[in-house]
């Protein structure tokens, strides 16, 4: 009798584990494809009071999302390389995003000369909806659409620029 309830316990964790796991492996395709296309969020400008959306993005173009934070030396990094190869990115759109407040992004947005690039827009993640929507764990997390809003490539570190350069196929 004890054997049977052993097998019968030892096989309800099993069966248990399988429904566990086939769930969270549904969970996390949904959430994978649910990054497939640009996500509409609100983001703030570097004026502190005019909201920009992700719609505003124009379609048929190339879009880089790129989350940061002012004072990670991997984003300055990625930054000046940013700007360093611009002229390879001039038909792309670049949203540079931080959840950090406007005053702490300031020195950051001048120091690389961020409003000289027409293609370049730096914004405030006020209400943390890039960070949910993508569950961001570490800066720099780069998101980089097609023309029509559809994901190319996520990085989750800091990357080269040839690396997004053989992303986006330039």
């Amino acid at each position: 009798m004890k054997k049977i309830l052993l097998f019968i316990a030892i096989m309800l964790v099993f069966v248990g584990a399988i429904v566990w796991a086939y769930n969270k492996s549904k969970q996390f395709r949904t959430e994978q494809y649910s990054l497939l296309s640009l996500p509409s969020f609100n983001l703030l400008l570097m004026d502190s009071s005019t909201l920009f959306s992700t719609n505003q993005l124009q379609k048929d173009r190339l879009t880089i999302l790129i989350y940061f934070s002012p004072d990670c030396d991997h984003c300055q990094r990625l930054t000046k390389n940013l700007i360093k190869n611009i002229n390879g990115l001039k038909s792309a759109q670049i949203c540079l995003i931080t959840p950090m407040p406007i005053s702490e992004t300031t020195s950051f947005y001048k120091s690389f000369d961020l409003g000289n690039y027409k293609n370049i827009v730096v914004t405030q993640d006020y209400k943390f909806s890039f960070y949910n929507f993508f569950k961001v764990s570490a800066f720099p997390y780069i998101a980089i659409y097609d023309g029509q809003k559809k994901l190319i490539k996520l990085y989750r570190e800091e990357v080269n620029m040839e690396r997004i350069f053989k992303a986006v196929h330039i």
